[in-house]
């Protein structure tokens, strides 16, 4: 491959990707030393939840070797949708498995709305399980 034929990733594209993957291979090591939850029982299955938006094009071919890389240990939902095409709402969809008008945040500056108590995090924490985040959470 010519450097003319390779895809040029800007300097801010190319952290964001290293932190990302580093991120995403330090979760095992920081859930192995971790003591403050209680573990999960045997057989329980490790959740990876990966949202992300504005992925400018020239970082497909990344985005793709990660998905295989992460996928290929687990389950790929291949087919998403969203129903609300603004950050906060549709973070909060994911997190409450609800829609906008159910949720309450209808757009990016309501993201307090968002009943903290019912969101898919709580629950998988009530339940046992340690639950992380990194990167944004909601605009707010």
């Amino acid at each position: 491959m010519s450097d003319r034929d390779k895809p040029h990733v800007s300097r801010r594209g190319f952290l964001a990707g290293t932190a990302a993957a580093a991120a995403t291979a330090a979760v095992p090591a920081v859930a192995r030393t971790a003591t403050a939850a209680p573990a999960p029982a045997a057989g329980r299955p490790n959740i990876l939840l990966i949202v992300t938006d504005d992925q400018p094009k020239h970082t497909d071919w990344a985005i793709r070797k990660t998905i295989d890389w992460i996928a290929g240990q687990g389950v790929k939902f291949t087919n998403g949708h969203v129903t609300t095409p603004l950050c906060a709402p549709s973070r909060s969809s994911v997190f409450s498995g609800r829609y906008a008008h159910n949720h309450g945040v209808r757009n990016n500056a309501a993201a307090y709305s968002l009943d903290q108590n019912t969101t898919v995090q709580r629950y998988l924490k009530q339940t046992g399980y340690r639950t992380g985040l990194f990167g944004k959470y909601l605009n707010a």
